[in-house]
């Protein structure tokens, strides 16, 4: 018996002492069996332990954080070389200035060699890097999925290859010299171009229904403008340059369209990216009963 001034109870009553649950059960044969237990929540790991899990906090927060200003940045960037090249095409078609101190090839936006164009090159590049980083992940988790985005992420990286090297071109030469319409060859290329892209999708449409809503959405939402651009655009530019040529500045306008559409569509990819990169670092800590070491359990 405890006295009243030792009880934890209400005065005037007896406790008895608090006893613990066995760690073990005894078997048939006496041997002690041991329980199940249970991960142990984060607030109880010891010092060591929760200065990595605030240290892996401070990790997530800051892609977080990274996030929105990166997507701000690369929408900005879009937007102020898109005005440069507006403002380079005016000045060639309306004030006759051609090179404007070389800027004019620099920054025109409609040619392979310059500042936009390797611009549109390192997003894709981007793109090509956070999906390496998730299939990484995804491995190291022992998740199937990790394959399929290994493959777009190759298939990122030959965007942003093509998008230097001009490496399309180069593989059409061959059936470009055998159509010498120019109205056939636009619409042949166009429809197989479309052709190839609906298998893909559809290789890739149940792999996509399964990512996270916000990633799903922010991809779809991409892939629209992306090919707005450089499908409707690349079309409608086609249809005008038959009947009125490429040197001319209301086509220079639309294709300038186009490449802005692009653009805005590969920074909604990265977007897309970074949001599941984000969505991926929940994870909760389990100490094992060998070393008391903490084991990343998936979400």
């Amino acid at each position: 018996m405890l006295r009243q001034e030792d009880t934890f109870g209400t005065p005037g009553k007896t406790a008895s002492a608090p006893t613990s649950a066995p760690d073990s059960e005894a078997g048939p044969s006496g041997t002690p069996l041991a329980r199940n237990r249970s991960p142990v929540p984060v607030t109880g790991l010891p010092r060591r332990l929760m200065d990595q899990h605030g240290r892996l906090r401070r990790k997530l927060a800051l892609v977080r954080i990274v996030r929105p200003s990166c997507v701000r940045a690369l929408v900005a960037i879009s937007l102020a070389l898109t005005a440069c090249s507006v403002l380079i095409q005016w000045a060639k078609y309306w004030l006759h200035r051609d090179r404007l101190f070389g800027l004019s090839t620099l920054f025109d936006i409609n040619l392979e060699l310059s500042v936009p164009t390797w611009f549109q090159a390192t997003q894709l590049l981007l793109s090509a890097v956070l999906l390496g980083a998730i299939a990484v992940a995804q491995r190291s988790r022992a998740r199937a999925d990790w394959k399929r985005w290994a493959v777009l992420a190759l298939l990122f990286l030959y965007a942003s290859l093509d998008d230097v090297t001009g490496l399309h071109d180069r593989l059409l030469r061959v059936p470009r010299a055998l159509i010498a319409n120019e109205v056939i060859w636009r619409y042949s290329w166009m429809m197989t171009g479309m052709v190839v892209l609906l298998v893909v999708a559809l290789f890739f449409l149940p792999f996509i229904r399964q990512w996270p809503q916000k990633t799903r959405r922010l991809f779809l939402a991409g892939a629209a403008i992306y090919f707005t651009g450089a499908a409707g655009f690349e079309m409608l530019g086609g249809l005008y340059v038959l009947g009125h040529g490429y040197d001319n500045l209301p086509y220079n306008y639309l294709a300038t369209v186009e490449e802005l559409l692009e653009m805005l569509g590969q920074v909604t990819f990265i977007a897309a990216w970074l949001q599941h990169l984000s969505g991926m670092g929940v994870v909760a800590f389990s100490v094992s009963d060998s070393g008391r070491r903490p084991q990343a359990l998936s979400p």
